[in-house]
């Protein structure tokens, strides 16, 4: 039992080390397949994944599901992406570690909220128009 907790050992260290060295903030790829769809599937140390499809230079891009997470919420978005950006329509859902919960439905640009969508934040509904994230008008 002794070995199998130093090869356990070793390995969290190695895993530790590759993250560490990784500059990706989605944590290092641990696996990748690509399904009869012609989509991808890609899952990364942190518990984060994506399908869809990707672009030629390895992004994101075209209808897809990524879910992934920091340090204290969880988002699921699934719709369009652009050059590894959500672009387009989609729909965000997130929920955090202090119970709130918020779901976002409308248009997307550059991995912002951008154009007409409705949202709910804690049962709280607002439809409108938003810029770079932010609600700006009904």
């Amino acid at each position: 039992t002794q070995k199998k907790v130093e090869k356990k050992s070793q390995k969290k260290e190695l895993k530790l080390k590759t993250e560490d060295e990784d500059e990706d903030e989605d944590g290092v790829e641990i696996s990748r397949k690509i399904n009869k769809s012609g989509t991808t599937t890609i899952v990364y140390s942190g518990g984060d994944f994506y399908t869809g499809y990707l672009n030629s230079k390895d992004e994101y891009h075209g209808k897809g599901t990524w879910i992934f997470n920091d340090e204290d919420s969880n988002y699921k978005y699934v719709g369009q992406f652009k050059d590894g950006e959500f672009h387009g329509k989609g729909t965000l859902t997130w929920t955090t570690d202090s119970g709130s919960e918020g779901k976002h439905v409308g248009e997307f640009y550059d991995s912002e909220m951008h154009g007409k969508g409705t949202q709910t934040v804690d049962g709280k509904k607002v439809v409108g128009i938003w810029k770079n994230g932010e609600y700006v008008d009904e």
